[in-house]
């Protein structure tokens, strides 16, 4: 009838099932399939083949979506951005949510705790989970189980690191380094600089400030007079952290 679908044949396919009606062909997954108990003759009004090619469509967004929830736990916001302008968005999220494959509040925590391990602070966590559109008030009740003495442990751990690494270096610039290196890492500036001045820094600089200050005497020695070379040398080691009565030594060290 005219307005009747009728199924004229199901065939199995490597991915899902080839329906041929009378009025065209379709590639059916099998949960739809069994969801309506479609079989070879079975004839459908056209408002109920609508309804059933809905929950087809709904079906193959939700399964495509399950396989990109297969790489990794996703937020809302990042299940919107893969569907795009797929239709049953709003649909498919609750599904998942129902079925407990996305849940915002569990994969922030996961998130910090990842980020934690890796030594992040609060500030970079935060940050994250903020460009994968988390909420506030969630970001603020995971954020407080991060703890402010786990955030001087791993202060404390990155410097005594840092520190042991660049020993060569004089005190200001490890220091320099190393704030800036925590200030990427999401601390605080005023925790940051409060460990900073309580920690006790090893300087084994002698030898690089004598390499630092030839390297500069050799660059220069032929094209200024002798008080610009010491003012360009003086100005460039200073720059680059050393005390000045340290400079001053090894200066008058090179003119002996």
């Amino acid at each position: 009838m005219e307005n009747e679908i009728i199924i004229e044949s199901i065939t199995k396919k490597k991915k899902g099932y080839t329906v041929k009606t009378n009025e065209g062909t379709y590639l059916f997954d099998e949960d739809t399939l069994i969801q309506h108990t479609l079989s070879k003759n079975k004839t459908i009004s056209k408002k109920e083949f609508d309804r059933i090619m809905e929950d087809l469509a709904f079906n193959k967004n939700f399964n495509r979506t399950i396989q990109y929830l297969k790489y990794g736990m996703r937020s809302v916001f990042e299940i919107r951005k893969y569907l795009k302008e797929e239709t049953h968005i709003e649909k498919i999220i609750f599904k998942l949510q129902q079925l407990g494959y996305v849940d915002d509040g569990r994969l922030a925590r996961l998130k910090m705790d990842y980020y934690y391990r890796q030594g992040k602070g609060p500030n970079y966590i935060r940050q994250k989970l903020l460009q994968i559109h988390i909420e506030n008030s969630i970001i603020e009740a995971v954020m407080q189980e991060y703890k402010e003495n786990e955030q001087i442990n791993i202060i404390e751990k990155q410097i005594d690191q840092a520190s042991k690494q660049n020993k060569i270096l004089p005190v200001a610039k490890q220091k320099q380094k190393i704030y800036q290196k925590l200030l990427r890492n999401g601390f605080d500036s005023s925790t940051i600089l409060s460990i900073l001045n309580k920690t006790v820094f090893v300087d084994e600089s002698d030898e690089q400030l004598m390499k630092d200050l030839n390297k500069i005497w050799l660059r220069y020695e032929n094209k200024l007079n002798q008080t610009e070379l010491k003012q360009k040398v003086y100005a460039a080691l200073l720059n680059k952290g050393y005390s000045y009565a340290k400079i001053k030594d090894a200066w008058e060290q090179l003119q002996s």
